[in-house]
């Protein structure tokens, strides 16, 4: 790989936020002795806060779903959700019966939309959990019916899915009306809302599903059901199509910062990224003689003399194939990889960094001092969508949470430690 392959992917951080400014600058030493394996992922919850708000402002009386599917892109169901939660959503919705737990254990109250499906056996664990299901078809509805009646003292809430076009689950939309009817003729349960998936289709086919959910909801309102959730837009025509929105959206990706681009240009307020940053830190530094045959020829003839070892490897989620096209942040200064990336270790030319040592920060994504590595420039360089990569932070990296520039939970394979950090938290 080139070193000037590179460069395009930094940008000045001038225009960045100052709580960004001092990304490689030491973490308080209690989480550094949390970090035992020095690989860590940085989240803005400032972030999230604001593009909850933000969405809000823009929807006015619409209601805003918060999606968390994917562990809330990978960022973390329950940190996420509690943001979420704080900063107005009307509900959440996750994809995971077991996220449903993970977000009242941290103490979220509000309603939460289940999307998956079940398996029959499971249904009364389901109805436990104190979520919305959702019903797809006619057995599904008799069987959280059955258990509703014979659990619960009060009707269950639960959502109808519309199979408008996509064609995976939900009732076909010809025979929706007729499934929300049954519903409502029961006694144990209760229709809140009605929604449907469009998926990442054109603006024309999406326009279609549109149409056929509008018929659904004529249809039902001509039986004398309303419902208070009409749900159609989720991140991928949101700001493409305001007549989507009906009488509430679901967008999961938006909330995080993370912009499709048919919907970058259509952004009425700035958004900004979940992501802070993707660090690592060096555990080696090693001279190469030229002519040196050895690690795989690096010495030989691309000009590298100085090398060092980073905690960081495919295990950790990524492509090796996207990483031989992008670097690393060192004391502010571009490096390269040298492929190839191994399973739990990486290798990067440090040849035009002075005074580099074991310790030194590297940082994959983020800024470090007046440079920063954009996530969105490797993501399209790898031919991916930027959550296809956030969504790859695998669960044995540590992650630590940040409010107002300060770290306030860090989140490791091992425990889960909150602001004020204690020494004591960490075992000898």
């Amino acid at each position: 790989m080139s070193i000037q392959d590179v460069p395009a992917r930094i940008v000045n951080a001038d225009s960045r936020r100052k709580s960004d400014m001092d990304a490689a600058s030491d973490l308080p030493d209690v989480i550094r002795r949390l970090l035992i394996r020095p690989t860590w992922v940085e989240v803005d919850l400032d972030a999230i806060d604001l593009n909850v708000k933000t969405v809000k402002r823009w929807l006015g009386v619409v209601k805003l779903i918060g999606v968390l599917k994917g562990d809330a892109c990978g960022f973390g169901t329950a940190e996420c959700g509690h943001e979420m939660e704080a900063a107005g959503v009307a509900m959440l919705a996750v994809g995971n019966p077991f996220e449903i737990a993970v977000l009242r254990d941290r103490g979220v109250k509000c309603p939460i939309l289940l999307y998956a499906s079940f398996a029959p056996e499971a249904v009364a664990e389901i109805v436990a959990l104190g979520a919305i299901p959702t019903i797809v078809d006619l057995a599904s509805m008799q069987i959280l019916a059955q258990a509703s009646a014979r659990l619960l003292s009060k009707p269950l809430e639960v959502f109808v899915k519309v199979d408008t076009g996509l064609g995976r689950l939900g009732v076909p939309y010809k025979e929706a009306a007729a499934l929300v009817q049954a519903v409502a003729r029961t006694q144990s349960l209760r229709v809140v809302g009605l929604y449907s998936h469009t998926g990442a289709v054109s603006a024309e086919r999406a326009d279609e599903q549109l149409r056929r959910m509008s018929e659904v909801l004529s249809e039902i309102a001509e039986r004398g059901i309303e419902v208070e959730f009409k749900v159609l837009a989720s991140t991928p025509h949101l700001m493409q199509l305001p007549a989507m929105w009906l009488t509430a959206v679901d967008p999961g990706r938006l909330l995080f910062g993370i912009k499709p681009p048919a919907e970058a240009s259509r952004l009425k307020g700035d958004l900004l990224p979940a992501l802070r940053a993707l660090r690592t830190r060096l555990i080696q530094v090693k001279a190469v003689s030229a002519g040196d045959p050895s690690n795989y020829g690096w010495g030989r003839a691309d000009g590298v003399k100085r090398y060092g070892v980073l905690p960081f490897g495919w295990t950790d989620g990524f492509l090796p194939e996207a990483y031989e096209r992008s670097g690393v942040l060192v004391r502010g200064i571009l490096v390269p990889f040298l492929m190839p990336l191994s399973a739990e270790h990486s290798v990067v030319d440090l040849t035009n960094v002075p005074d580099v040592e074991v310790g030194d920060v590297a940082t994959i994504f983020g800024a470090d001092g007046d440079s920063r590595i954009d996530v969105e420039c490797f993501a399209k360089a790898a031919g991916l969508q930027v959550s296809d990569v956030t969504r790859r932070f695998h669960r044995h990296l540590p992650f630590i949470y940040f409010k107002r520039g300060a770290p306030v939970r860090v989140k490791t394979p091992t425990g889960d430690f909150a602001a004020p950090f204690c020494l004591d938290d960490v075992a000898d």
